[in-house]
């Protein structure tokens, strides 16, 4: 058994023998993040429900080990005594059965860690288009072992589909929509505006955001760092994109970079802007990428989910996959054939550039549409008030 499922495992169960807490603990990104629907759904029921225990636990900085070791026992601490359990993740107690754990040993560990008077929710993180957890490439996952009642709620029929085959259908699905959408759903002219000033991004140029998605689950060294958005960014002439933006779409351009949660720590940012000098904005300067989404004009990314998030605007999404082939046939694969999306694919910059300049606004909006409508959009503005209401739900009911 993995050393670090052994620590925390041990942790757990000390933990259980504190007594339950009638109080909501959410987490986002593990922790790592202060962001995405957890911290919309936090913030609702904080100001509707100011009598119930709700908080929001992330690693507020970068520390040492000290820091570090502390933050961590603290949020198991939350994890282990509060009744109902809200992250962006597999919802913290969903021991997979596999080629490393047997299922003698999943048990163990769901036994010695979980509480089957508590509830655990997800919200996960995006629709997934590259395959995930059993459905991944290399995978020995035969099944999961879950304790507590455990329920996920999702913005598409299309991500339901994939959350309960991922969880064997171990996990109750509730359709209500994806909180962080809200603010694409509800924008405004005077909300961007607004938006754009937080983040620091200009109000009179059109911002084209680059949002690449990690390579590798769990090797997130150089090697690995530097395909997830590094090497790509090598391969941009940004006077030239400027250009082909401007002819097309008019305009001013700037270029922000936002590069995925598993990779970002591990970005040489100074390097970087010293490189690029004045031809991009680092992009993860704030945590929710849903801000960054709202104040762009376009995307470009790869295989992120971000680009199903970004198509609730109705704006030009354009895909710059420049390791395709071995992406897809080798490292993860995809749930859907990639060129039957709206998105134009490109595999090279000059390719992608062919792509911004032929880009037909009608056919890629009746294509979006269709993409929608197959995918069970339900995202309706008011997901946040909805999944904070059915949560508020299952602590009464505990």
């Amino acid at each position: 058994m993995h050393i670090k499922t052994i620590i925390r495992t041990g942790i757990m169960f000390l933990f259980k023998l504190c007594p339950l807490k009638k109080r909501v603990f959410f987490s986002s990104f593990g922790g790592r993040q202060k962001s995405d629907s957890p911290l919309q759904i936090y913030r609702y029921m904080k100001r509707k429900y100011p009598e119930t225990e709700v908080i929001f636990h992330w690693k507020r900085r970068k520390g040492g080990p000290i820091y570090f070791i502390c933050y961590k026992i603290k949020f198991l601490f939350l994890q282990a005594t509060s009744k109902v359990v809200v992250d962006n993740l597999s919802a913290g107690n969903m021991f997979p059965v596999n080629k490393r754990y047997s299922r003698g040993t999943a048990e163990v560990c769901s036994r010695l860690s979980g509480r089957r008077n508590q509830k655990y929710v997800t919200t996960w993180h995006g629709s997934p288009l590259k395959r995930i957890e059993r459905d991944m490439k290399g995978s020995t996952i035969s099944d999961c072992i879950i304790r507590q009642p455990m329920y996920a709620i999702l913005g598409n029929t299309y991500t339901a589909d994939i959350l309960r085959h991922i969880c064997f259908g171990k996990t109750q699905v509730e359709l209500l929509g994806s909180a962080r959408n809200d603010l694409l759903v509800n924008r405004t002219k005077k909300s961007i505006i607004a938006h754009k000033k937080k983040l620091g991004l200009p109000q009179n140029k059109m911002v084209a955001l680059y949002a690449p998605t990690f390579r590798s689950n769990t090797d997130m060294t150089e090697k690995y760092v530097k395909p997830s958005g590094i090497e790509q960014i090598s391969l941009i002439q940004f006077d030239k994109l400027f250009r082909v933006l401007a002819e097309k779409f008019n305009g001013e351009w700037v270029f922000v970079c936002r590069f995925h949660h598993m990779s970002v720590d591990k970005v040489d940012w100074e390097r970087l802007e010293a490189e690029y000098s004045g031809q991009f904005i680092n992009g993860n300067r704030h945590a929710d990428i849903a801000e960054y989404l709202l104040c762009s004009d376009i995307l470009i990314t790869d295989y992120s989910s971000c680009m199903f998030d970004y198509a609730i605007l109705n704006r030009p999404i354009f895909l710059l996959c420049h390791d395709l082939e071995h992406y897809r046939n080798e490292e993860r694969g995809f749930y859907m054939d990639i060129n039957s999306l709206p998105f134009p694919v490109a595999e090279s910059f000059d390719e992608l550039c062919n792509h911004i300049r032929n880009f037909d606004s009608d056919v890629y909006l009746e294509k979006l549409a269709q993409m929608k409508q197959k995918m069970g959009f339900c995202e309706n503005g008011d997901a946040t008030a909805k999944a904070g209401d059915f949560i508020y739900k299952l602590l009464e009911d505990t």
